[in-house]
């Protein structure tokens, strides 16, 4: 019933301006910005060290829950990380709006799925340097 209508108002769109709209495309890349805008967003305040540790929010992983220093440490590096791989999320996010997805399924599975590596690229990569700190490190924090 939604697609339809939602069909039915971009087709009577198209009609009158000219312009079609791809709602796969629309789709595909208002979830990928959207999701590149949300992680930068919770990214800063670990970037800048204004989170405590918690159960809630930040890389917990057991080296990072050890000390304050070591969580400080930790999800610093985890929240730079995440800024980092959001660009281009956001990227391929506002890409997509201009390609005709609807039609290739293909490019869109890929599109569809393939920015997840940029989601799951900076947690990765936390984990490496977490485990990287060694107890002279540990000791140090």
């Amino acid at each position: 019933m939604y697609s339809g209508l939602l069909h039915s108002v971009f087709a009577g769109n198209a009609v009158q301006t000219g312009v079609t709209v791809d709602i796969v495309a629309l789709t595909v890349g208002l979830g990928w910005t959207i999701a590149g805008v949300v992680c930068i967003v919770l990214a800063i305040p670990l970037a800048l060290g204004r989170i405590g540790r918690n159960s809630f929010y930040g890389a917990r992983f057991q080296r990072s829950l050890e000390s304050d220093e070591a969580w400080q440490l930790i999800n610093r590096f985890a929240g730079k990380q995440m800024i980092v791989w959001s660009i281009p999320l956001i990227i391929v996010g506002l890409v997509s709006f201009f390609l005709p997805l609807q039609s290739h399924v293909m490019l869109t599975i890929i599109l569809g799925f393939a920015p997840l590596l940029f989601v799951l690229m900076p947690a990765f990569n936390t984990w490496r340097f977490a485990q990287q700190i060694d107890d002279q490190d540990s000791e140090r924090l």
